[in-house]
């Protein structure tokens, strides 16, 4: 069996659910299903990453989900987004898919440090918003540590080569 793509599979659904709504035989956004069929290829390259050990992919992939999720809910209002959130949702993305990044490599661990960094900060942020913090300290205590994260990053990078060199 030859391969298909799901890009094909992905516009045909898009405009044939434009079509309905166009011509009033369905009342759907394009939005929400264009978010959702986002989401759903982006689980799709992100197993796919993870059957074939491909990093990239599980990153790529997982972001994809993740973003089409958060877009989806936020268009068909089942839970209330407002667009201050968007930021904060993204710097969770990111971290997440770090994170998946290092679960489809564990010997990848470096990769860690990135990952929590950016969960920490997208948690703080959202903290922030519902009234646990205030967001002056967060924002002085970022602006005067955020170069512990190149420190730390840099110091994994380096001892994961010394580990590699040694092994050879």
């Amino acid at each position: 069996m030859g391969r298909f793509s799901w890009l094909g599979i992905g516009l045909v659904l898009v405009g044939g659910a434009m079509l309905l709504d166009r011509i009033g035989v369905v009342q759907v956004g394009w939005q929400p299903v264009l978010w959702a069929l986002l989401a759903v290829y982006g689980i799709v390259r992100a197993v796919d990453g993870f059957t074939k050990k491909k990093s990239g992919r599980v990153f790529w992939g997982t972001f994809l989900f993740l973003f089409g999720v958060y877009n989806a809910l936020r268009d068909l209002d089942v839970v209330e987004l407002r667009s201050y959130w968007l930021m904060p949702a993204m710097v969770l993305i990111l971290g997440f898919s770090m994170l998946m990044m290092y679960m489809s490599s564990p010997k990848d661990w470096h990769l860690l440090i990135p990952a929590i960094a950016l969960l920490g900060i997208g948690t703080f942020i959202i903290l922030t918003e519902f009234g646990y913090f205030y967001r002056h300290d967060v924002i002085e205590t970022f602006r005067l540590y955020w170069p512990i994260g190149f420190i730390l990053f840099g110091l994994a990078i380096v001892v994961r080569r010394l580990s590699q060199h040694s092994r050879a």
